[in-house]
């Protein structure tokens, strides 16, 4: 089975921010006065809806808590792509597959991320601020024409994996994101890689 169109997600995934959200969870995490997680602990616990996550430790408002994230992530460095990423999104464009992004993220911050790293023209489609993955997956895939059977959703976390399945299409988990490997191993995806240039494999 050939697949023709790979649709990303964004945070975790192409855009390595998966410190900045644990660095900044962690500044939480201090000033609820809480003992800090480790890296790998935050990843096997971290969910979504943040404020989930964040419920299983305090009855602190959510708008606080916004307030003390974006005071962590105002001081912490702009993350940059992963390690591969564009050698991977040119070798899949010089095969003529088909790309987009579908992302939690909001459409703005997004776009800015997409301009700053000068990705644009890989993707046909630059979806954010998504709340229900399966339905703007299922959107995404009848607007570009995408046939479910040649199309695979590449993320980070388990729910990428679910909302991949709730549609039909293949789920390629990466294991250097926001979700553990153990994780990601449990949720069953069709592939699961170490490297986002293991890629170059799945096309064939």
């Amino acid at each position: 089975m050939k697949i023709h169109n790979f649709i990303f997600d964004n945070s975790g995934t192409l855009n390595d921010n998966f410190k900045n959200v644990y660095l900044a969870s962690m500044f939480v995490f201090k000033r609820l006065g809480i003992k800090m997680l480790s890296l790998e602990g935050f990843r096997n616990k971290f969910k979504i809806p943040y404020i989930d996550f964040y419920r299983e430790y305090t009855d602190v408002s959510k708008k606080q808590i916004d307030e003390w994230l974006l005071m962590a992530i105002n001081h912490l460095p702009k993350p940059q792509l992963f390690f591969g990423v564009r050698d991977t999104l040119e070798f899949l464009r010089i095969k003529r597959k088909r790309m987009a992004i579908l992302s939690f993220e909001s459409q703005e911050s997004l776009e800015k991320q997409i301009q700053d790293n000068d990705l644009k023209s890989y993707f046909l489609d630059v979806l954010g601020g998504i709340h229900d993955k399966a339905e703007a997956l299922n959107s995404l895939i009848d607007y570009n024409y995408f046939l479910l059977n040649k199309t695979v959703y590449v993320g980070d976390t388990v729910y990428d994996i679910e909302a991949a399945k709730q549609i039909g299409i293949k789920a390629v988990a990466i294991a250097w994101g926001l979700h553990s490997k153990r994780r990601l191993r449990k949720a069953k995806p069709d592939f699961l890689i170490n490297d986002i240039l293991e890629i170059k494999k799945i096309i064939a």
